[in-house]
This record gives structure tokens, sequence and C-alpha cells, in this order.
């Protein structure tokens, strides 16, 4: 999840199943787009970092426009290929599935990611900006 707010864009990645939560600090020059694919991106770098092997992942995102862009065999976005590297490398001992849930709908774990993605947002980002190269 990654709201946009005055003072900049987050992600947020809750995966109670993994004691996952994580609250990450995009800045101002980022698009929600861009967001939610770094949200995906550093769930499964998540994932892959706690070496889970042999089980059935469903990633769950509000955003139709990143799920369709991962869909595509082609891509010119390198925020796109590097969440299709990460997925494909967590997808070798591990079913991995993709599903748009809709957003704002009472979904527990979407709440919770977008709460987290707020809080992120709010937050001030270390080093200078763009953080996410400006495609």
């Amino acid at each position: 999840m990654s709201p946009e707010t005055n003072s900049g864009t987050g992600a947020g990645i809750y995966c109670p199943e993994l004691n996952i939560n994580i609250a990450q600090a995009l800045g101002k020059n980022n698009s929600v787009f861009q967001a939610e694919c770094v949200g995906i991106k550093t769930a499964v770098i998540a994932m892959l970092n706690r070496k889970v092997k042999g089980f059935s992942i469903n990633i769950n995102s509000d955003s139709q426009a990143v799920l369709k862009a991962l869909t595509k065999h082609t891509t010119t976005s390198k925020l796109i290929l590097d969440c299709h590297k990460a997925l494909r490398a967590l997808s070798k001992s591990n079913r991995v599935t993709l599903k748009w849930i809709r957003g704002h709908n009472v979904n527990r774990g979407n709440d919770a990611a977008d709460e987290l993605a707020r809080q992120a947002a709010s937050l001030r980002v270390a080093g200078p900006e763009p953080i996410i190269p400006i495609p």
C-alpha cells in the first residue's frame, strides 16, 4: 500500500504469518505507482531474507496498474524489472500468486498495510531524494 500525503509517499508491508511489518518512507518525489511497486518488491525481499521455502504465497495489492505492469512480458521500467527479478527468485522455491484486492474495502491486511504506508509517508527519508529513480 502506498498513500501519498503532503509530506511524501510511503510503502506499507504487512504479513502477520511471517511477522513482517514494514513502513518504508519514500520521500516527496515519487508516484503512488512507484510506491506500490516498491511495496511488493520490499515484501518479496523480506521473504527472501527470511529464506522462505516451500510455501504457497499470496501477495495482495490494491494497485491494478502495478499488477498489470508485472504481468506484461516487456517493460522499460527498471523498478518493474527489479520487482520481476525478486519475484522470480522467490518463485524458485515457492508458489507465488499476485492478487488484486479492492482497496478501502475493510480488508484487515490491506488496512494494516495502508496504515503502515501512511505512517511511512509522514517520515523523513534518510539521504537525498529521489529515493526511487525518476523514469
